[in-house]
C-alpha cells in the first residue's frame, strides 16, 4: 500500500513562521542538535551506572532525553557515522516472563516497521538501528540491553508546554494533525495498534513532521482482522457488530466475551 507524503513547514506557506520564539522551530531538546559532535560527556559526568560505559565504545553520550517505566533514555552520536541517536537501557526484565514478552514483542514491532520504512521509503517511527548485549551477558542471564533508535527532534509534550511562548498558528497545527494522521494510517497498514499515543509519544522535528515512538505496550491485531486496504476497517467494524462489543463494556455479555 502507497503511504501518504508528510508535509514539511518549509513546503508551507507558514514556512516564515517558526513553531517556537527565533529564526526556526526550537525547543530546549532541539538546542543539544548544535552541541560539537566531538563532545563526549563521561557516564560519571551524566551521574549513570557503570553499565553505560558499555556503549561508549560506538556512541558519545551527550545528555539525559528520559526516563520510562523499563528504562532510561540518553541522546548521543554514532562515533562511525556522527549520527544523533537515542540510546535506550531496559534493565531487570528478565525477572517476569510478562515484561520479557513486553519488551521481546516491542523490539520485533519496531524492527519490522523500520524494514517496512525502508522498502517503501516513508517514515514514521524512529528506526531501530542496533541492539548492544553488555558483556558477560547471554540468553542464559540476559539482564539488560540497549535499543540504539535515531533521535528526532522534540516530543508534542515539550511543544504544549512551550505553546504560550511559541508561534503556533493554524497552519502549523495542520499540518502536525496531517502528519500525526499519516502515521497512524501507516501503523494500521501494518497491522499495528500503538494503544498509548499521547503527547509524550508524539515526536516532532523543525518542519512539523512526526515520528510515533514507544511501542511496549503495541499489539498486532489478530488473524480474523487481517485485511487490505479498507478491508482492515470493515472486518474490525463485522466483528464488533457480530459479537455485540458495541454495547456496555460493564455488560455481562461483554464480559463474557473478553473471558
Amino acid at each position: 500500500m502507497k503511504q501518504p507524503k508528510q508535509l514539511r513547514d518549509d513546503e508551507s506557506d507558514c514556512s516564515s513562521t517558526s513553531i517556537t520564539e527565533g529564526s526556526k522551530p526550537c525547543t530546549p531538546d532541539d538546542n543539544q542538535r548544535n552541541v560539537d559532535i566531538n563532545y563526549n560527556k563521561t557516564v560519571k559526568e551524566l551521574d549513570l551506572p557503570p553499565i553505560w560505559c558499555e556503549v561508549t565504545h560506538n556512541y558519545k553520550l551527550i545528555c539525559f532525553m528520559g526516563e520510562g517505566s523499563y528504562g532510561t533514555v540518553i541522546k548521543g552520536y554514532c562515533r562511525t557515522t556522527n549520527a544523533p541517536v537515542a540510546i535506550k537501557l531496559v534493565q531487570n526484565f528478565s525477572k517476569w516472563e510478562y515484561d520479557c514478552v513486553k519488551i521481546i514483542r516491542e523490539i520485533q514491532i519496531m524492527k519490522e516497521l523500520t524494514k517496512m520504512q525502508m522498502e517503501q521509503n516513508c517514515f514514521f517511527t524512529p528506526s531501530l538501528l542496533d541492539i548492544i548485549v553488555p558483556k558477560g551477558q547471554n540468553e542464559d542471564n540476559l539482564e539488560s540491553l540497549f535499543i540504539i533508535m535515531d533521535s528526532f527532534g522534540t516530543d508534542m509534550k515539550k511543544i504544549i508546554e512551550l505553546a504560550p511562548k511559541s508561534n503556533l498558528n493554524e497552519k502549523h497545527l495542520t499540518i502536525i494533525l496531517y502528519n500525526t494522521l499519516c502515521a497512524l494510517k501507516f501503523l494500521h497498514s501494518a497491522n499495528v495498534i500503538h494503544r498509548d499515543i499521547k503527547p509524550s509519544n508524539i515526536l516532532i522535528n523543525e518542519q512539523c513532521q512526526i515520528r510515533i515512538c514507544d511501542f511496549g505496550l503495541s499489539r498486532t491485531l489478530p488473524e480474523n482482522c487481517i485485511g487490505s486496504g479498507s478491508g482492515n476497517t470493515k472486518r474490525i467494524r463485522d466483528a464488533i457488530l457480530k459479537y455485540n462489543l458495541n454495547e456496555d463494556f460493564n455488560s455481562k455479555k461483554i464480559k463474557t466475551q473478553i473471558s
